[in-house]
């Protein structure tokens, strides 16, 4: 059997994947694993990754920051934009990180004018996608004067 990951990150994954299945419920251990992935670049086992957890962890504001940009890695912008304001949501009602909140603002300002933009699969429109992306920082830069 061929692994999907060759190593050395192959052996990585693979403790990812022992340390969710040791605590499923977890969040920290779902975030890291999915962002494994992302490191990886495979983008589709991230998404699957969360989708196939349980309620719990899903709901953590790190878990839903690495699944929006799993979703908009595999062409979901309006989903990545929904769990990115779930993850915020999450922030604002158990609290988290201050650079985790403010890479989560950066990213859903970037989602709002993509979506705005009628742009699902960033791959598919990168010419919007580079108009958004730059619309999105001077938006950012403006708010924070």
């Amino acid at each position: 059997v061929r692994a999907v990951v060759p190593p050395p990150r192959g052996a990585t994954i693979a403790a990812l994947e022992r340390a969710v299945a040791a605590s499923p419920d977890a969040p920290a251990a779902l975030a890291a694993l999915a962002q494994g992935y992302l490191d990886a670049e495979l983008p589709g086992l991230a998404v699957a990754a969360v989708e196939g957890a349980s309620y719990g962890p899903r709901g953590d504001a790190e878990v839903q920051h690495v699944y929006a940009r799993g979703l908009l890695d595999v062409g979901r912008a309006l989903g990545a934009q929904s769990a990115e304001r779930a993850g915020l949501a999450a922030c604002e009602h158990r609290g988290c990180a201050p650079h985790l909140q403010a890479g989560a603002l950066r990213r859903l300002a970037f989602l709002d004018r993509l979506v705005a933009y009628g742009v699902e699969d960033p791959s598919a429109e990168p010419e919007l996608c580079a108009v958004a992306y730059e619309a999105s920082l001077r938006d950012t830069h403006l708010a924070s004067r």
